[in-house]
């Protein structure tokens, strides 16, 4: 579709937020502005993404959570945006990618140390391809995944041999599932309200059972894309230089909004810290790049209270179930 055919297009229908996911407050102050381009996403079309309108973020002035002021008002935007069409290739790629297993392995030696007993049970929700599950399996966890995708479900089933449901949480809760360890790892901002989901998975865990989750650190992250944008001078269209274009990432938590959302639904908040970053491969990353992301990263699970600083750039949560 021409550009000159999108800009004729009606914008993109919008619907306000409100209240605040978190803590129902009606207190919402907008503090950023990302723009909308979804040419590149034909199922959400046909809609004049380029001009108008914008991606706005509000924050909550009672608890400092960030969500968009406003979502799309069209069915299953979602599903629509994210569609791919995964080729047996894509799949394998994305299934041997190593650039998160830093992540992953400090998460799977801190839930260890927290649950010290053998064959833990461990469900890994929004499993993908089921890399984590399966480093999980690797290191003596009784794994499963859950992933809604019935795709790279069927092909996170058939590469770990690992139980991969696509029930949602609740679902497996009512059938009695039940997990000595979940973990969430760069779900949770993909997912409006979520507050739903929380209450979900502290259904499926076992009590004094963990759950470890990883999401980018909201303020943090707009500082970040602030300075590209202001001082280095980034397009953000062109570079991207934005924390929820699109409104692909919908909640932008703080240290007090995360603890604050677990406590809500009877969790009890373990440690909030610096989360570690990817380690992109050096041909993508650069050498430079490279190197200050990895001095970045080591540096912040280092210093104590990083997480309240710059390098603090994700979150990494464990709280238990009373």
């Amino acid at each position: 579709m021409s550009d000159s055919v999108i800009k004729s297009l009606p914008p993109l229908p919008l619907k306000p937020t409100e209240t605040c996911w978190i803590c129902q407050s009606t207190k919402l102050v907008e503090i950023w502005q990302d723009v909308i381009d979804l040419k590149w996403s034909p199922y959400v079309a046909p809609y004049n993404h380029s001009t108008h309108p914008a991606c706005k973020l509000a924050r909550c002035s009672s608890c400092g959570f960030g969500q968009p002021a406003s979502v799309p008002d069209i069915e299953d935007y979602y599903g629509r945006m994210y569609h791919r069409e995964w080729t047996p290739e894509s799949l394998e790629n994305d299934f041997q990618a190593t650039y998160r297993d830093v992540i992953y392995g400090d998460i799977l030696k801190r839930l260890a140390r927290l649950l010290r007993k053998p064959r833990r049970t461990l469900l890994d929700i929004g499993a993908h391809t089921g890399r984590f599950a399966w480093l999980a399996y690797e290191n003596g966890w009784a794994a499963e995944g859950l992933e809604i995708n019935p795709v790279t479900a069927e092909f996170a089933r058939r590469r770990t041999g690992l139980a991969i449901h696509t029930q949602r949480a609740e679902e497996l809760a009512k059938h009695g599932k039940r997990y000595k360890a979940v973990t969430l790892n760069d779900v949770l901002e993909h997912l409006p309200e979520p507050m739903s989901i929380l209450r979900s998975v502290t259904e499926v865990m076992e009590p004094g059972g963990i759950l470890a989750i990883k999401v980018p650190h909201g303020p943090m992250q707009r500082l970040k894309e602030g300075f590209r944008r202001r001082i280095l001078g980034c397009d953000p269209m062109a570079d991207r230089a934005g924390v929820m274009s699109n409104f692909v990432h919908v909640n932008h938590f703080s240290v007090n909004s995360m603890r604050l959302a677990l406590e809500t639904v009877g969790l009890e908040v373990v440690s909030i810290r610096s989360g570690r970053c990817e380690t992109i491969p050096w041909k993508q990353s650069g050498v430079a790049r490279g190197l200050t992301v990895r001095a970045i990263d080591r540096m912040a699970q280092i210093l104590p209270g990083s997480v309240h600083t710059p390098m603090g750039m994700n979150l990494q949560v464990f709280a238990t179930k009373r």
